[in-house]
């Protein structure tokens, strides 16, 4: 009788617990899953940028400028853009993301018909390297245009994960604390950060190239996907049929790794096909190139991830015709 008892208090107590934290995870919706936000929390703190900003575009009515790309991205203030060439810019930059998360987005937003007038499409040396997609894209139904049967992650299950507890209990810490956090998304996309570590510091620029030079580009054994620079002809052919003006660009590396690409014949090569690649299928500004910009360690947070102040000097070199300076 007594076991029975205990077994039925011990599973009651486990429901309890599991609906309370189920509970919490929705209340603070660190993802804004459910778009309510009851405890007007200012500030979410996830790891998971796509589905934030998914969920973030889902509830705009309109879109006049999408900035798409990787985290380097997340660096390109829409204020910036909106002082240039008007209306209300969105960031849909996010980590690990290629240029297939790109063209799905886009897919998805004609689907929505909410497309944009202009496209900023940052590409990285590495968007076209080979390999499958971040395992992030697959779990987006809203991106996954591959029809991939990765895609079996819905929204509810993520809300109710390891990492949405882990996100909910520190936003809702932030949020009790008035604390402003060191790093946060806003809403219009754009990554708000405090200086941890200030920009120029030589330390992290080494080590960061190192690493993309030894893993990201194999010391120039980096293979090139015909499929991803056919997902950007793409993008190319929905923006002309669309009438979307597309400002591409190929984003800028530190001078530290620019210096061992360039130092390699074969990666400095593959990065020359890249670019005449490119050139082929649309206008794009080169910043991948070595320039007073470059080499000032002032303007990168490390090797590959500019500032905001770089930022904005990449927003007026693409946005203003006058500069001419496509290839």
């Amino acid at each position: 009788m007594k076991s029975k008892t205990f077994s039925a208090i011990f599973l009651a107590s486990s429901i309890f617990i599991l609906v309370s934290i189920f509970s919490f995870t929705i209340l603070v919706d660190p993802y804004d899953v459910t778009g309510i936000n009851l405890l007007h929390i200012k500030h979410k703190l996830t790891r998971d940028g796509r589905l934030q900003k998914i969920n973030r575009i889902k509830e705009l009515k309109s879109i006049d400028n999408l900035i798409l790309g990787s985290s380097r991205s997340e660096r390109l203030n829409p204020d910036t853009v909106n002082k240039l060439i008007g209306g209300y810019t969105y960031t849909f930059g996010v980590g690990g993301a290629g240029i297939e998360d790109a063209l799905g987005l886009l897919l998805y937003l004609e689907k929505e018909q909410k497309l944009p007038k202009n496209i900023i499409l940052c590409l990285d040396f590495i968007s076209f390297g080979e390999g499958k997609p971040s395992e992030g894209f697959y779990k987006i139904p809203e991106l996954n245009f591959l029809n991939s049967q990765n895609t079996n992650q819905n929204y509810a299950a993520k809300l109710f994960s390891i990492d949405a507890l882990r996100a909910s209990f520190k936003t809702f810490k932030i949020h009790m604390k008035h604390i402003e956090p060191n790093s946060y998304i806003d809403q219009n996309g754009f990554l708000k950060s405090k200086e941890t570590t200030p920009s120029g510091d030589m330390e992290s620029i080494k080590r960061v190239a190192d690493y993309y030079y030894n893993f990201n580009y194999k010391k120039g054994d980096i293979q090139f996907s015909k499929e991803r620079f056919e997902y950007l002809n793409r993008i190319v052919i929905m923006s002309q049929k669309h009438h979307i003006s597309l400002y591409a660009m190929l984003t800028p590396e530190h001078a530290e790794l620019y210096r061992m690409v360039e130092s390699n014949p074969k990666l400095f090569h593959k990065l020359g096909y890249v670019k005449q690649k490119l050139s082929s299928i649309t206008p794009y500004y080169d910043a991948m190139i070595l320039n007073e910009k470059t080499t000032d360690s002032k303007n990168f947070e490390d090797a590959v991830h500019y500032n905001e102040q770089m930022g904005n000097y990449l927003l007026e070199e693409l946005l203003t015709p006058c500069n001419n300076k496509y290839k």
